[in-house]
């Protein structure tokens, strides 16, 4: 696109004084046609030498993987291709789910010369967030005319959920961060291969224990201590129907189970627990079958919830045909209308004969404070009426479920990861994980 410039509009009022002369005055009236005919003659010219241009070289290094809510940059490089100098402005559009900022966005570059923006977003919602065009104005050669050139480079970031928690750059440190979001597990000390400790040569020890390479460095008999095997297969089933559509907090509850399983996976990798995935709606979407080596990101990213109710039945009768062995299931869903808790509590009571059964539900802070926010009004009275039915159904629905056998978590969404590791590390104590 191109626009006239501010040189154009001087020439052009400098022209228009002229005419205001030439009312009174012939040769004010002539140099107003000659004024005029030599602006036109040069924009025209002007323009059509700009069309010949293909502009500056525009490029964007962007990260390939990041995280949500996480601060970041990446770069616009603008290089200068043409044969002559060229003053301008860079930009691009912010949009809700990806804001910008920018640094000064004006350069001036002379021939064969480049300058690098730096651009500072942060991502607000998981997903292949395209960054968009970039645009950049800057003047034609006589400097009559504004071009603007806009790029697209190809390219998506892949936004994941907290991916800083898993770059580890030291895995006790990332242990220790797990241990304080819940209770210790009970070491059991036995003949196992998983190594625990290391201790001081006792009497009683054979000798097949003793680490010869820390007896070295101590300069003392030194033994080392292992666990008894107890990993356990543990699978994450992860409602995607229309139940996991609700925001909570500015995400919505499918995204923050997504993080909560993300985080159960580490944990997981940590105790040397095996972890699966199931993705369901009205039909399983997505199976894997539990591995030491999860890589729940990048099996969950390209999934969202779907305008469809859950089907429970089909979630029984897929597990009962793939994974027939004992297993703890952690089902992240949201339960609420009466027809879908039925069909949900006839599936859970069923597999709970087989497998550990652990639900885990949010509960809305904005739900409890319209329950006992002061009723002024008629419809704070509707809307209290139906806030204190929904959460007296969900009660009554996990007593139902904790009678069957089921366990049940009610959390917050500030809460979620730590309570679900919480719960495993619970069952890990226990031998039930």
């Amino acid at each position: 696109m191109t626009i006239p410039s501010k040189n154009f509009g001087l020439l052009l009022l400098i022209s228009l004084g002229f005419l205001y002369l030439g009312m009174s005055s012939p040769l004010a009236l002539t140099a107003f046609k000659v004024i005029l005919g030599v602006l036109v003659a040069g924009a025209l010219v002007d323009l059509a030498l700009s069309a010949r241009e293909s502009g500056p070289e525009i490029e964007r290094d962007a990260p390939d993987i990041w995280a949500v809510d996480f601060p970041g940059t990446y770069t616009v490089t603008i290089r200068n291709t043409l044969s002559r100098p060229i003053r301008g402005v860079f930009d691009e559009n912010s949009y809700t789910h990806l804001r910008k900022t920018f640094p000064e966005q004006r350069f001036e570059l002379t021939r064969g010369a480049a300058r690098r923006f730096e651009v500072k977003f942060t991502a607000l919602v998981r997903g292949a967030l395209d960054p968009g065009p970039i645009f950049a104005r800057y003047t034609s050669k006589f400097g009559l005319w504004q071009i603007a050139r806009r790029r697209h480079p190809e390219g998506r970031i892949k936004v994941f959920p907290h991916i800083s928690d898993y770059l580890a750059l030291n895995p006790f440190h990332h242990r220790l961060r797990v241990y304080m979001r819940g209770q210790h597990t009970i070491r059991m000390l036995g003949e196992g291969t998983d190594f625990d400790s290391l201790r001081d040569y006792l009497p009683d020890d054979a000798y097949s224990k003793i680490n010869w390479k820390a007896t070295a460095r101590l300069n003392r008999p030194i033994v080392s201590e292992y666990r008894a095997e107890r990993d356990r297969e543990v699978i994450a089933v992860l409602d995607g129907g229309r139940q996991m559509f609700t925001g909570i907090e500015g995400k919505s509850r499918f995204d923050r189970c997504l993080d909560a399983i993300a985080q159960l996976s580490y944990a997981l990798k940590l105790e040397n627990d095996r972890m699966g995935v199931a993705l369901f709606d009205r039909e399983v979407r997505f199976y894997r079958q539990p591995t030491r080596q999860p890589d729940v990101l990048a099996d969950l990213f390209p999934f969202y919830p779907q305008h469809v109710e859950s089907d429970f039945p089909r979630l029984l009768a897929f597990l009962q045909r793939n994974h027939p062995k004992r297993a703890v299931l952690f089902l992240f869903t949201e339960l609420t209308d009466s027809i879908t808790c039925r069909k949900a509590l006839n599936t859970l009571s069923v597999l709970a004969r087989r497998h550990q059964i652990v639900v885990i539900m949010m509960d809305d802070p904005e739900m409890y404070s319209t329950a006992v926010a002061p009723m002024t009004r008629e419809e704070h009275f509707l809307l209290h009426a139906a806030a204190v039915a929904y959460l007296k159904e969900k009660k009554a629905f996990c007593e139902r479920l904790r009678r069957s056998g089921v366990d049940v978590v009610r959390t917050y969404a500030s809460r979620l990861s730590a309570d679900v590791i919480n719960k495993y590390l619970e069952l890990k104590a226990r031998n039930l994980a």
